[in-house]
């Protein structure tokens, strides 16, 4: 049976439901999920879709990793996300500064970079510079692979800076690993998450086309830096030079859960258009746009149909 509901000035009643219904036609911010998708409710009391349409954001709050294991759809497969034109592995939540977070890993290395001129400390290294700072006064290279190259403004005001060893503000960072443990590397700000190496390489994880290593944040010895590096057909973690090795970027970020940010697979829409929406159908993450509350959708299990009004042109 059809569920319709007419968003319409801010009542209380249906602030929770003005989430769902408003983002799917009015977005800030989007990244794409591909299902499988666990069914989810909207609204509390209304069933969404069956084939899983909406992620509201306490259901994106609830993705946790398995144990110390990254989220999986199914099996060994990782739930994937396109943020910024980028695709990355979601790992599962942390809370950082009081934020309800979403730790997610690049699928691909985001560029090159030696790690430092002489230390293999973290904190200082001109690869976390080139990550984090402000454009003005790196160099070309650093630029290349910089928080605001690859987010931008719009992309970067959802991203949680965290505190990451001994760096501060980071928006970027390295994952971590060391020799004591040549099967996974971990994620997230504390460690909490680790990644199978096998399992990474078997969901798409690659540096094909890079250095065929990409930096940990751990230091080796006073000039060189752990890395992940391929060794008799799998991977191992060694130490290399910080200044005569380029190494691949191989970047985590956090995204914040803070705002009106929830998922629907249904289309963004200009007019008044009905969607039929697959099972296989991708998901994107939305921001609201809290200005703009006149339009409206309904939905039943097979199909969304959006409404746009032209005052929210």
């Amino acid at each position: 049976m059809n569920k319709k509901y007419f968003i319409k000035g801010t009542e209380k009643k249906c602030k929770r439901l003005i989430r769902i219904l408003v983002a799917i036609v009015l977005m800030v911010v989007s990244f794409v999920l591909p299902q499988p998708l666990q069914k989810v409710y909207a609204a509390g009391t209304v069933n969404a879709p069956s084939t899983g349409t909406f992620w509201t954001n306490d259901d994106l709050k609830g993705i946790a990793g398995i144990g110390d294991a990254p989220y999986y759809v199914s099996g060994t497969t990782f739930q994937k996300a396109n943020y910024a034109g980028r695709t990355w592995f979601v790992i599962g939540n942390e809370t950082v500064s009081g934020n309800d977070t979403l730790v997610l890993l690049s699928q691909l290395p985001i560029g090159t970079s030696k790690f430092d001129d002489s230390s293999s400390t973290y904190s200082t290294s001109y690869l976390v510079k080139g990550l984090n700072d402000s454009l003005d006064g790196l160099s070309t290279a650093q630029k290349t692979y910089n928080v605001n190259t690859i987010f931008g403004a719009d992309a970067k005001a959802y991203v949680q800076p965290v505190t990451i060893s001994g760096a501060a503000n980071s928006y970027l960072y390295l994952p971590d690993g060391n020799s004591s443990d040549y099967s996974n590397f971990k994620v997230g700000s504390s460690n909490q998450f680790k990644i199978p190496i096998n399992a990474w390489k078997s969901n798409g994880g690659s540096i094909s086309g890079f250095p065929a290593y990409f930096w940990l944040r751990s230091s080796y010895n006073a000039t060189k830096a752990y890395t992940f590096w391929p060794y008799a057909g799998s991977y191992i973690v060694d130490g290399r030079d910080v200044d005569s090795s380029t190494g691949s970027i191989l970047p985590i970020f956090n995204l914040n859960l803070s705002s009106g940010l929830f998922a629907s697979a249904a289309p963004v829409a200009t007019s008044d258009t009905t969607s039929v929406v697959a099972a296989n159908d991708t998901m994107n993450f939305r921001i609201i746009d809290a200005t703009k509350i006149k339009s409206s959708a309904t939905y039943d299990e097979n199909s969304v149909r959006v409404i746009k009004s032209s005052e929210d042109s």
